[in-house]
């Protein structure tokens, strides 16, 4: 319905829908019964169902809209990311429901600051406002792709502007692309493989090996903590067993160069050996949402098998309870007459049924205490805690470990000093990369590209003068 007005010249008069009562999200139950989360009008849109993601938390899935808005200037903000989410841009797919949840969050203050200048509609917009809220934004330290990120919401109502109900009266950035206005210029907006991989540390050699031997330690711990968590006298969500599981997050994300979404959606059964031509290969198998790929396996060195049987003696309890909670709930639904009332026993449903095989699981107090896996908040927080608990100062981050992975790899390629629980990779000196990557078609070809990046970086000056 909304492509046919895409093809109408902005200038002339259009009668534009109603999407007030437009379905953007539902849900459906067991017994065919759909169960609506969120119409156009409403002021949130719980986008859940959309997120196939493992590690996203509830308070990421849902978008509060603005309050104190003028009313043109909401409902042109709603329908301008609506037809980015249905539709896409020209030429492009439709952006994911995270996409949208961060572009909703970054045009909050963007649009607040308009409405203090006596800003209305779009169609108000002025040059100047945009040149000033650009220089305030440098003022506070904001980088070009963070000042992007704020000005998005404009240049989607210029994109969209055939939708809107009062679009930009212009192009919102004179004569320059809607980037480079932004500030990014030249090597940002150039492919990382080629050109170096960004602001993302990698890990010091002097910490990985102090976060080795702490995770060591925790593991030669695990199965006399095991031994009391099933005698009854320490809980499966006590202190030492947390402890444990972020020495397996560590040591999971360190081995494999997975990125943290695809951590947290291992499951069990994920890992397995397999013998090809003399040499056994070991595997770790995920979900790749970030480029639509799907299930992937990742060559992991033989401990990191031992880490996935560590988690899943970890979770056993909780994913025992977490069915418990599925049974008692799809029992409760059984027993409701109007299907209406059951919306949020629904959506519990379907969140414990995708968690309910997952390894990397906690438990959220005060809500119920439900059972969930592990947020990207969280896996952040269990870093900082595993570096700290470990003795080192140093910010460690989910993201970190992908990158360090990377460069070790490179690094040990190139014949210089890896950690012990890398070099397995590299015993065999008469597998290529390229051979590596063959030996899996299901393999993730991102993180060779990350490898490649990291190859490129090395040979840049910067890295020759830090050597």
């Amino acid at each position: 319905m909304l492509a046919d007005f895409a093809l109408l010249p902005a200038a002339q008069p259009i009668s534009l829908p109603d999407l007030t009562p437009v379905v953007v999200s539902e849900v459906i139950d067991d017994h065919e019964h759909t169960h609506v989360l969120s119409r156009f009008g409403d002021s949130s849109w719980d986008l859940t169902p959309y997120f196939e993601q493992s590690n996203v938390p509830e308070s990421m899935k849902t978008i509060v809209w603005p309050q104190g808005l003028p009313s043109s200037l909401l409902l042109d903000t709603k329908t301008a990311l609506y037809v980015w989410f249905k539709e896409g841009r020209p030429g492009y797919q439709t952006a994911i429901a995270r996409t949208i949840f961060v572009a909703a969050v970054n045009a909050g203050p963007i649009l607040r600051w308009l409405v203090q200048q006596g800003v209305t509609a779009f169609a108000d917009i002025k040059p100047l406002h945009l040149s000033v809220y650009r220089q305030l934004c440098k003022e506070d330290d904001l980088r070009p792709r963070g000042i992007k990120s704020r000005l998005e919401i404009v240049n989607l109502a210029w994109v969209f502007r055939d939708h809107l109900h009062s679009p930009p009266g212009q192009y919102p950035w004179g004569e320059m692309p809607f980037a480079a206005y932004c500030g990014l210029m030249g090597h940002e907006l150039r492919s990382s493989a080629r050109q170096g991989v960004g602001k993302t540390p990698v890990i010091p050699r002097d910490v990985q090996s102090e976060l080795f031997l702490h995770c060591e330690r925790l593991f030669e711990q695990a199965e006399n903590l095991f031994r009391k968590r099933d005698a009854g006298s320490l809980g499966p969500s006590t202190e030492p067993m947390r402890d444990l599981r972020d020495a397996c997050l560590y040591l999971l994300s360190i081995t494999s160069g997975m990125r943290n979404e695809e951590v947290i959606g291992v499951e069990v059964g994920a890992g397995r050996r397999e013998l090809r031509g003399g040499v056994e290969y070991c595997w770790v198998s995920s979900v790749e949402h970030k480029t639509g790929k799907g299930r992937v396996d990742y060559m992991v060195p033989p401990m990191t098998l031992k880490v996935i049987e560590v988690l899943e003696r970890y979770s056993a309890p909780l994913r025992a309870t977490l069915r418990g909670e599925i049974q008692a709930l799809e029992a409760s639904l059984a027993g409701i007459k109007n299907p209406a009332d059951g919306m949020g026993l629904v959506k519990r449903l379907k969140q414990a049924r995708a968690d309910c095989q997952r390894l990397f699981l906690g438990v959220i107090y005060g809500k119920y205490n439900q059972i969930t896996a592990l947020s990207g908040v969280a896996t952040r927080v269990a870093m900082l805690r595993l570096a700290r608990n470990a003795g080192q100062d140093w910010k460690l981050s989910p993201h970190q470990c992908r990158r360090t992975y990377a460069r070790m790899f490179v690094e040990s390629r190139m014949g210089r000093q890896a950690l012990v629980f890398l070099k397995w990779q590299f015993k065999h000196s008469s597998i290529s990369m390229s051979q590596l990557y063959a030996a899996n078609p299901d393999q993730d070809p991102a993180l060779f590209e990350d490898m490649l990046a990291e190859y490129f970086d090395m040979g840049s000056p910067r890295f020759q003068c830090n050597k």
